[in-house]
């Protein structure tokens, strides 16, 4: 692995990014509720890193940032953190091998995985508690949340960007 100038810096401060990015999302009343639907900042933090920075980097965010989700959340640890891995580790081979690299490119791969995600836990949420109602719950709560998701991505990915040294 070759070291590059400035990488500890650099991922210090996208550490600090992400503990301040859990302290808002876990903060009561801070964020708007949209039809009941609260953005995954902790997502978008990852999904927008995803977006800028190499493989490694982007797996490890994802699973931090899942791990955190899943926490915050009250749910069981591990769906967040696995789905955002595998997110950490698409996008950067996607964004390098397949595609071209630009901001379009980073933002429709942004929003694919936000939309993946989040209706993969509503699944399994309907499937494993069996909820009567489950189509109705993601189209008031799940739908806003990806919508409110991919907003936050946008800001992050600029401020990804300033941080991880240009990126894509």
């Amino acid at each position: 692995m070759t070291k590059t100038k400035g990488a500890v810096p650099r991922r210090i401060l996208l550490a600090i990014e992400l503990l301040l990015i859990a302290a808002l999302y876990n903060y009561a009343g801070l964020m708007p509720e949209t039809f009941g639907g609260r953005p995954l900042l902790l997502a978008a933090a990852a999904l927008s890193v995803s977006a800028c920075a190499d493989t490694p980097t982007s797996v490890i965010c994802g699973a931090l940032c899942g791990v955190l989700a899943d926490i915050f959340s009250c749910g069981g640890i591990g769906f967040y953190a696995i789905a955002l891995s595998l997110c950490g580790y698409a996008i950067p081979e996607l964004l390098s091998k397949k595609l071209n690299p630009n901001f379009y490119s980073a933002l429709i791969l942004i929003f694919s995985a936000s939309v993946i995600t989040i209706t993969a836990r509503y699944a399994v949420n309907a499937f494993t508690y069996g909820f009567a109602d489950s189509a109705v719950l993601y189209l008031y709560h799940g739908l806003s949340k990806i919508v409110l998701t991919f907003t936050a991505a946008v800001p992050l990915y600029f401020l990804n960007r300033l941080i991880l040294g240009g990126g894509r």
